[in-house]
């Protein structure tokens, strides 16, 4: 194979369904190669497929080197993707773990933006409470 020949990866495709899909995650999801399909709108339901590399491939994970296949979910919430280095908020609106709610109160998002449950729109990420400690002056440590 000569070096003017382009070398195209073969991705397979991870399906699941939700009811919101915000942009930036879209976005995102179809430069990796998958697709963002809109399947009803009332109540909404959309098609996601993640794309990723069949063959696997090896990350860097706390100082040691992992080989990953697929798509992992992981009880935090998020969806990762080594090949394609994609990593998505996955959630449900209720709060409730997404694998056994109804598709239409699901979401993905990416991590730094923010989805608002009520209005199920990209809100505004709220401001942290700041944690009162006392006076740690009394601590015996």
């Amino acid at each position: 194979m000569s070096d003017t020949q382009e070398i195209r990866k073969v991705l397979a495709l991870h399906w699941l369904v939700v009811g919101y899909v915000l942009p930036g995650a879209q976005a995102w999801i179809t430069e990796a190669g998958g697709q963002v399909v809109s399947l009803h709108s009332d109540p909404p339901m959309i098609a996601v497929a993640i794309a990723f590399d069949p063959a696997g491939s090896w990350t860097w994970s706390k100082g040691r080197q992992e080989y990953h296949c697929g798509v992992a979910f992981w009880n935090t919430g998020e969806v990762q993707e080594a090949s394609t280095g994609i990593t998505l908020d996955y959630g449900n609106a209720d709060g409730d773990s997404p694998e056994f709610c109804n598709v239409p109160d699901n979401y993905i998002i990416l991590p730094d933006e923010w989805f608002n449950p009520q209005t199920r729109q990209i809100g505004e990420r709220p401001v942290p409470v700041p944690v009162d400690w006392g006076d740690l002056d009394d601590s015996p440590y």
